[in-house]
């Protein structure tokens, strides 16, 4: 961990109270105060070269020298970036002091651990009552917490679900009344054919019977008809100068 350089002593002494069987401590420290003037000399150096250059490309007339003094420019330029980077780097381990902190657990621990994990009945059921109860407590607030969220969404759903609803209990009362209504006319059609009596046609025996009849009957009227002509004329008066013969004949005839 890192610990700011003007609080390390404080921490090391503040670390000491804390309740351990044994502390064991070990303090390193390195120099970079050469290293780091070094480096502040070379970085003057290269921003003066940096400077120089500047200038050079500022006079150059050919397009060559341009391109030489910029390639050295950009060079130049690059070694002063990593010489800042490095020095950032050393301010900064020099401002935090790093601290490398290392936990034992010994056998005599263990012994009190165990020791503590035999504990009486009712204390490990009190426990692992109250347990119980804080994991519901967190589950019953994450359930108000996502119905919260979701409320939005559940009330658009809910009214779409009622509209749905509406229209087809709507549409089945429809279909309820059209259905009433062609049950009523079927029965009034089925009570009106009640009352209309059945016309029959006759079978084909019949018709060849009636006409069978009707011929007959014909064939009795030409007959009578031809009687009843010969009756009228045997009625009608003889002729003058009639032969007394013939109306012998003609009475043997009316008494046939």
């Amino acid at each position: 961990m890192k610990v700011p350089a003007s609080g390390f002593s404080s921490f090391l002494s503040n670390l000491e109270k804390v309740k351990h069987a044994k502390l064991q401590r070990s303090i390193q420290g390195q120099d970079v105060s050469e290293e780091y003037v070094d480096l502040e000399s070379r970085l003057k150096a290269k921003q003066m070269m940096e400077a120089q250059y500047t200038e050079f490309m500022k006079k150059a007339t050919k397009p060559a020298d341009l391109v030489a003094f910029a390639n050295e420019l950009g060079s130049i330029q690059e070694e002063i970036e990593r010489i800042k980077g490095r020095m950032r780097y050393i301010d900064q381990n020099v401002s935090f002091s790093t601290v490398e902190l290392r936990l034992y657990q010994t056998d005599e621990s263990l012994d009190v651990m165990k020791k503590k994990g035999q504990d009486p009945l009712g204390t490990r059921a009190s426990q692992a009552l109250s347990g119980s109860l804080n994991a519901l407590s967190v589950t019953f607030q994450w359930i108000v917490v996502i119905l919260a969220g979701a409320l939005p969404i559940l009330i658009g759903a809910a009214l779409v679900l009622i509209i749905v609803f509406a229209y087809r209990r709507r549409r089945q009362r429809r279909q309820s009344e059209q259905s009433q209504l062609i049950r009523e006319a079927n029965r009034q059609s089925g009570r009106t054919q009640e009352k209309m009596p059945e016309i029959r046609q006759p079978s084909p025996e019949i018709k060849q019977t009636q006409a069978k009849a009707n011929q007959t009957q014909a064939k009795a009227d030409q007959a009578q008809l031809k009687v009843e002509k010969t009756q009228s004329e045997d009625v009608q008066a003889p002729q003058v100068g009639a032969d007394p013969v013939d109306d012998r004949e003609n009475g043997n005839r009316d008494k046939k």
